[in-house]
Parts: structure tokens; sequence; C-alpha cells
């Protein structure tokens, strides 16, 4: 999970919850509930009650902060029983956390920084809470022993694009700012943003006890489905897609058992128990790898192994094909100078190259599972697993591939999710060429139609996208912005497709796209 999360106080005035929700698809809130400063001493914040009413009113989960300039165990302690006296009366399922970033407190040892923190996170645990830390990537690397802190709520700021992997084991990362017209992250104080943090922990399912139900009934739903599409689906591309979507967003470090899943599960496989991790040791990409064609019942000569090179010369060298015929489901390995005998990384592509271009797939990207889109000059191997469907390789990147679906028939799936089936009949229904994708856009204004799942970014236009203009009446140019995901909404509404309580926002976000798929399914725009 990766969830968005904002935190407020009285700097924030009183944000609207619920247009932050529909519009930017929030998560979750931290409120600060008060806190305890030099020319203030223990004070509450004057926002926390109407914030936490506005957020519990929008559907959110909600934790909560308290600042403090103390620099003693024993001042934390009783900034602690202040805080649990705040929170009193109040239902959180967020931790609650000791802001630390006052700069007389760096300038104590790591040893009573490190006291004062969990001195603060024990009182507020001994109470039924989840207890935490919020500072910065610096004074967490340089000022405290964050190993002792691992056990408690950890969320830190740091103003960058990246996840920052070197932070170890965290709940939450605070990127930057973020603006609720446009979603925009920016890495410094500006006036119109707010704190843009992403949450990778379900705590409320921890809070709530609810967390190991939830997984045990997730696992057994999940076996009862693989044993239910195991004669159909085995050894296919799309049964091996789907389990490698699975585990997209999947971030080792903050699994809760040693290593990497794919390393465990591959130590097993193979028999080598080192392969299990750590993961900041061990890489994992081709385990990952492994790990995906073996539970997919795909083979494939050279694998299992935990190693790009191992896995090319063991094998997997004979089911070499060239960069120009990469589809759906092939084995990349990658190089990224071509300057070693040695390659680097592997993954799966996702479907087939385009203006040298191709959308991938891979494990232990930053420790994680990502999709990136990798030129065809860092990739110097190509390998084709033995699919059983091996002639649909690449054919589709949709599970379904019912082309023109409502002259054969049969209905889109109204899920807001606009895919190779969605686009295909919108192409067909306009006349214009058909492959199931939206092709040539502006990648700065996939944000006006970030529900569009079938699309690439060369910024040459699209015949659909003119033949959409035309219909809706807006600027006729090929490329999708603002404006043309305005009328397309406003066309809709005209229809009577609702398009969610957002309206003619000019953000084509879900409900946007359900109303969509509503209006194809209708055949309204032939």
């Amino acid at each position: 999970m990766r969830e968005l999360v904002i935190d407020v106080s009285h700097w924030d005035s009183f944000p609207d919850f619920k247009q932050w929700k529909n519009r930017r698809d929030l998560w979750g809130v931290i409120i600060k509930a008060g806190g305890n400063e030099t020319n203030l001493g223990r004070y509450s914040d004057s926002t926390f009650e109407r914030n936490y009413k506005n957020a519990k009113a929008a559907g959110l989960h909600v934790g909560s902060y308290y600042y403090t300039v103390s620099t003693t165990v024993e001042a934390a302690r009783k900034d602690a029983e202040h805080f649990a006296g705040l929170l009193a009366g109040h239902d959180f399922d967020l931790p609650v956390y000791i802001d630390v970033e006052d700069p007389r407190q760096f300038q104590l040892s790591k040893r009573t920084l490190t006291d004062i923190i969990k001195t603060f996170c024990d009182v507020l645990n001994d109470k039924g809470y989840i207890g935490g830390v919020y500072t910065g990537g610096a004074a967490w690397s340089n000022n405290v022993y964050k190993e002792e802190l691992f056990k408690y709520a950890n969320w830190i700021a740091w103003w960058r694009k990246n996840w920052p992997t070197e932070a170890g084991d965290i709940g939450m990362w605070q990127q930057g700012g973020i603006r609720l017209s446009d979603g925009d992250i920016v890495y410094d104080d500006k006036p119109g943003y707010t704190d843009c943090n992403w949450c990778v922990v379900d705590y409320p399912a921890r809070i709530n006890g609810t967390e190991k139900k939830e997984e045990t009934k997730k696992e057994e739903t999940k076996k009862e489905e693989e044993k239910k599409e195991t004669k159909s689906t085995t050894g296919t591309v799309e049964a091996l897609m789907k389990i490698a979507y699975d585990d997209l967003g999947y971030y080792a470090p903050n699994d809760p058992e040693r290593g990497s899943k794919a390393g465990r599960y591959c130590a097993k496989l193979m028999g080598q128990d080192w392969l299990a991790g750590p993961s900041t040791e061990i890489w994992w990409c081709c385990m990952w790898v492994s790990m995906i064609l073996d539970k997919a019942k795909v083979p494939c000569p050279g694998f299992p192994s935990q190693n790009t090179d191992i896995a090319w010369n063991g094998g997997a060298s004979s089911r070499a094909i060239s960069k120009e015929n990469i589809r759906r489901g092939d084995i990349l390995i990658f190089d990224w100078n071509f300057n070693t005998t040695a390659t680097d990384h592997i993954g799966f592509a996702t479907g087939s190259p385009r203006n040298g271009y191709v959308t991938t797939i891979e494990g232990n990207v930053g420790n994680a599972v990502q999709e990136k889109n990798r030129s065809l000059s860092t990739i110097r191997y190509v390998i084709r697993p033995r699919y059983a469907d091996a002639t649909a390789a690449g054919t589709s990147t949709d599970r379904t591939n019912i082309k023109n679906p409502t002259q054969n028939g049969k209905k889109l799936d109204v899920d807001g999710a606009a895919g190779y089936n969605t686009i295909y009949e919108w192409q067909a229904q306009l006349g214009t060429y058909k492959d199931g994708k939206i092709t040539g856009q502006d990648r700065n204004n996939y944000k006006y139609f970030e529900s569009i799942l079938s699309v690439s970014f060369e910024e040459n236009g699209s015949q659909l996208v003119e033949a959409i203009q035309k219909k809706v009446g807006a600027s006729v140019d090929g490329i999708w912005g603002h404006e043309t995901s305005k009328k397309i909404q406003e066309w809709l509404i005209k229809k009577k497709f609702s398009v969610g309580e957002t309206g003619a926002d000019g953000y084509f976000g879900n409900e946007s796209v359900k109303g969509l798929q509503r209006s194809l399914n209708a055949g309204a725009w032939k």
C-alpha cells in the first residue's frame, strides 16, 4: 500500500477534506493537537477540534502530532501525558507522534534525544495508542539511534522525488508540498501547498486488531481463486502478469519477515537459506522474476536463479530473441554501461516497445516492485519463456481482450479504469484506428486524465483524441489536457451519464471514467 496523507495545524486554517478526498484520493490526515514551546508553555492547537471533526465527517483515517522543544526525559514524559489528555475522547486509527525538529534538541547527545523519543512513545503506547516520532532525514540519520526506534511508528521528512530507502523501516514519508488544485508536488515551502506524506503501513487494520484476520481471509480467498483458475490460466502470459502486478508497490524494508519475499521464496525453492536476505545485502531482482515464473507455472531455462548472468549462461540464452520483437511477458536483462561482462538487472516487459522505450515491471527497484519505462539501449538480452499461449504473448495489455465489446453483445465493466477494452470501444464508436491505446500524449497533462490507463506519451497527438475533441466541442489538437477533460465531462453530464460529485472540474478520474463506460455501453459516441 502507498496512501496519501496530509498533516495540518493552525498554520493551514481549515482544509476542505472532502475535496481532498474526492479530487486527490486523500486517505488520511495527521492533525496537530498541541505542543510545548518556550514562549507558550503547554497548549492545545486552536484548530484541533474542528479539523478532527471535519476529517471524521469526510471518512478519513486520523492521527495526531505534538510539537515540543523539551530537552529532558522528564519533560518529554510530561509532554506525553499532556498530549494524551488532549487526545482523550477522540478516536484515532493512525499513530500519534512526537514532533522533533527544534535546533536545541539536535544539540543534545544521541543517547538523550533517543531516550526522549522512546519515553514519549512509551507513554502513548501504554495508553493504547501507537506512538511514533516525526523528524527530518538529517536528524534521523545523525542525531538518534534509529535502530532503537524502529519498533515505533516512524514518520520521516525527506523532501525529494524518490523514497528514502536509506531511512530504513519507516511507516510514513513526508515527500514535500502538494497542491489540491492539480496535485503538483514541490520540494520547498510555497503558499497554497500542504505537506504531502505517503503511508505504507496499514495502521487502521493494526489498531483495530483486524490486520491478521484480513491477511488470513485474503490468503484463503486467493488460494480458492487460484484453485478455480489453475486449469484455464496456468502457464499463460496474463496469469503471470496478474501475479506480477499483485506485487506492485511491495517494499521489502516494510516486510515484517526476514529479507524480501522473493528472497525467502527462492531460498526455499533452491535450498539456499542465505538468499532470504536481508534485502539491503542480497539483490532480489532475479529472484523476484524466478518467483513469478514459478508461481505462474511458466517454465524457462536457466530459472530459478538468484543472478542474471547465471540464468543466462544456465540455459536462458536458448530462449533469446531480438529487442525489436519484445512482447508482453518477455524477460529483459539490463546492462547499464555495457563495459563489463556482468549484467545488472532484470524484469518483465508489459508490452511492445514504442519510440525506443518499453514499459516494465521489476523487483528490487529501490528495494520495491515498481513499473518503469526503460530505454531499449539499456537492454542486453531478451528472453521469451515457454508460455502455454506462446502465440498470444504481447498481443494485449488487457486480460479479457474482448475487442469492440458492444458489437459482440458484451458490455464494458463499469470499473472506473479505462484500459485496453474501454479505449478500443471508444475508437470503434468514433471510427478511428483501433489499437486500444491513446497515443502521443503530453506527460505533463496526465494529472488531468489519470484514470486512463492505456496511454503512451510521445507528444505528437492522437487521432482518437482529435475525434473526441470534435465531438465534445473542445479545441482540436490531439493532445488531452484540462479543457478536453472538462468538455468530455460536460458532454457526459448533458447526456445524463454521471461523472461524480466533482462535476466538470477538468480532472477525469474514476467516476468520470465510469460515466464514459456507461456511455460507451449505451453506444452514445456513434
